[in-house]
């Protein structure tokens, strides 16, 4: 740690945090893009001294889970817009667009509202 970081009172980095976390000058479009370009911006620029240690390795996963369920989530469109091509039939088998989806390597499970009608 460097001696900048240990001279800091936490008075002092609470109002080193509100300078640099006030309202955005322009707002992200996602959470992710926003997460990408503060980690590039902390690459480019330095680690800001008030950040505790280990907090641009926090950023870093936060980002990669972000990647990550972003790319679950395009999967799962993917394979949701592929289930209703192939089996869905208005009044019979309806498959939501928020339907679940369970993915594995071999392919996926969408669940789908199947009507059954009553018994006679």
């Amino acid at each position: 740690m460097t001696e900048a970081k240990q001279s800091m009172t936490e008075e002092q980095i609470q109002k080193e945090m509100g300078r640099l976390f006030k309202k955005p000058r322009r707002p992200p479009n996602r959470p992710d893009e926003a997460l990408r370009r503060l980690i590039k911006s902390v690459a480019h620029h330095g680690e800001p001294l008030s950040w505790p240690e280990g907090f641009y390795e926090q950023l870093q996963h936060v980002a990669g889970l972000q990647i990550e369920a972003a790319t679950e989530e395009a999967q799962a469109e993917d394979y949701r817009a592929r289930a209703k091509d192939e089996f869905e039939e208005a009044g019979v088998i309806e498959i939501p667009s928020t339907a679940p989806v369970s993915i594995s390597d071999e392919g996926a499970f969408v669940q789908a509202w199947l009507w059954v009608g009553a018994q006679d």
